[in-house]
């Protein structure tokens, strides 16, 4: 069968889609500046954060995302020493301790993109070792609860919740045993729930959201009801500068309240095929990258995106408890804004090595593959080719 690498060539789709989302996202700041009598307050500070994105996406797309191995170690030091930075020194912003130098730094932000690298190099290093229990569980476990809890204790519940997913989902994709995932379930489930009973606002909400549904018209909270009344209630005229009421945070958490406000149901549409399509993009990158950790690192920076898109949406539509999650590239910039763009340009760098196979064969290699039992694997390649441990398929040398 013919195969050949594709280099230096990023998935301009991926590109695309982001820039698109970033374009979506400029005019609902505007809106709402104008509600807040500084049309260019918001505007002009999300193309600031997303001017310095830009340059990190293309740093990183340009660099070979096999450096980012050697600096998996010091990334994760340097990481930690910054959350626990941010518990001492830290500035405190809506009742929480997130930040550092006066707010513009968020650490636990730029976590989620070091875990990803961490992750993936740690589990490669690995190799089959992961699947025992002292040498891949227990570790795993560790590396991931101390960076999680750091983050939990700020209190930032649900930013540990979205470090947490991926690097679950990093471990699955791994080839961890069920019975490992089924420990980590529980023990996650467990350790979310006390810290959810630990801190009166997380447990607040839930009990608002458990009420909210059981009463809908009666116990409506009050961010919940604007939310909804923005989206089902779209302004008539979008120059109609009058009739501008911006949802709660509606320039940050809110910011698919206000979508659905200013594009009604084709603009909220279009953000949820868009957060698919960037889905379907890193997954495809990451089941055709020609080594574990591209592999891994394209999965845990796919799943990151999307997850956290899935829960800022599911908060503002009512289907999930409130929580203090931006939605990537459209919620107002900073710390969030440049490691999502920075995020991208990993996963750009991983497409511009992957392998292109020839389709005619794609029927009968799908056939062998559900037998090898493989997660994560495309159409099989030539036998002079080594195995990926991940994919469990051959890859180039």
């Amino acid at each position: 069968m013919t195969q050949k690498t594709r280099r230096k060539v990023p998935d301009m789709s991926l590109v695309y889609v982001v820039a698109v989302l970033l374009a979506i996202g400029l005019p609902t700041m505007f809106t709402a500046g104008i509600a807040q009598q500084q049309p260019t307050l918001y505007l002009e500070r999300q193309g600031i954060w997303a001017s310095i994105g830009v340059v990190a996406l293309i740093v990183m797309a340009s660099l070979d995302y096999k450096v980012w191995k050697k600096a998996a170690l010091p990334l994760m030091v340097a990481i930690l020493a910054l959350l626990l930075a941010v518990l001492f020194v830290g500035t405190k912003k809506y009742g929480a301790t997130r930040t550092l130098l006066g707010g513009s730094v968020q650490p636990s932000e730029a976590a989620k993109l070091i875990v990803v690298i961490y992750a993936a190099a740690w589990m490669e290093a690995k190799g089959e070792k992961l699947r025992d229990t002292k040498e891949g569980l227990v570790p795993f476990a560790i590396i991931i609860g101390l960076v999680s809890g750091l983050v939990a204790v700020e209190p930032d519940i649900s930013t540990a919740l979205v470090i947490a997913v991926t690097a679950f989902g990093m471990f699955f994709i791994a080839r961890a045993t069920l019975l490992q995932m089924a420990a980590l379930l529980g023990i996650g489930g467990a350790t979310f729930a006390l810290l959810v009973m630990r801190f009166h606002h997380s447990a607040q909400r839930i009990h608002d959201f458990v009420n909210y549904f059981m009463h809908p018209m009666e116990n409506s909270p009050f961010q919940v009801r604007q939310n909804l009344l923005a989206i089902i209630q779209p302004r008539l005229g979008i120059l109609d500068f009058k009739r501008i009421k911006v949802p709660p945070l509606g320039w940050s958490d809110g910011i698919f309240a206000l979508l659905g406000q200013e594009f009604g149901i084709f603009g909220t549409l279009l953000v949820l095929g868009l957060f698919a399509f960037l889905a379907y993009r890193g997954y495809k990158i990451a089941l055709q990258s020609t080594d574990t950790f591209g592999s891994l690192a394209a999965t845990g920076v796919t799943t990151w995106l999307t997850f956290q898109a899935a829960m800022n949406i599911a908060m503002v539509t009512a289907a999930a408890p409130t929580m203090g999650v931006p939605l990537p590239f459209l919620s107002l910039g900073g710390s969030a804004l440049v490691t999502s763009l920075a995020g991208v340009g990993l996963l750009l760098s991983i497409s511009k090595e992957t392998v292109i196979y020839d389709r005619k064969k794609k029927a009968a290699d799908s056939g062998r593959r559900r037998q090898r039992g493989a997660r994560l694997s495309t159409v099989s390649s030539e036998r002079r080719l080594p195995r990926n441990p991940v994919t469990r398929r051959k890859t180039a040398r």
